[in-house]
């Protein structure tokens, strides 16, 4: 990624089960998630730069990507896409740090419903039923940034659960 956060420099890439690593996708100012429905037949990935959560369909069996589109659109006023995670009825968590100080969690059909107060990022669920989701407090304040080893963490329980992620078989 671009460390301004500016250029379109960064990549997404696929590491193959023999350890061969394939770029997928070229032009993405600042990667911040990378998820999967609950079929694995559609992954997200949020590109904070562009303020934007495209979706893409993706074969698990051959890890090809095809169909991409913008999942969702950010407004600048609203925030930006800070990490991504899916709950198991095909929900898609996105903090919107920075700004906004909420996540979203947004329906396929891009109708954003809020959740959860709090300046949050990097959203992921655990807990022994995966029905508790962990977010950590984010601030980009000049005086935090130093400390940003020590950002603290909250936890939400929010009557959804994530599936069990799919592991690496390589």
């Amino acid at each position: 990624m671009d460390e301004g956060e500016n250029r379109p420099t960064g990549g997404l890439f696929r590491l193959q089960p023999n350890l061969a690593c394939h770029k997928m996708i070229d032009g993405i100012i600042c990667s911040n998630a990378l998820c999967s429905s609950p079929d694995s037949r559609v992954t997200y990935h949020a590109d904070s730069g562009r303020r934007t959560v495209p979706g893409m369909g993706f074969d698990p069996a051959t890890g090809n990507i095809d169909k991409r589109r913008v999942f969702v659109r950010i407004a600048t006023a609203d925030g930006v896409p800070d990490g991504a995670t899916v709950d198991s009825e095909g929900f898609v968590w996105i903090p919107l740090g920075r700004l906004a100080h909420r996540p979203l969690r947004s329906r396929r059909s891009r109708r954003p419903d809020d959740h959860a107060a709090g300046c949050a990022a990097c959203p992921m669920f655990g807990g022994p039923c995966l029905d508790i989701i962990f977010v950590i407090s984010a601030s980009i304040s000049a005086r935090r940034r130093a400390r940003r080893s020590r950002r603290p963490a909250f936890a939400i329980k929010g009557g959804v659960k994530r599936l069990p992620e799919a592991r690496f078989r390589g």
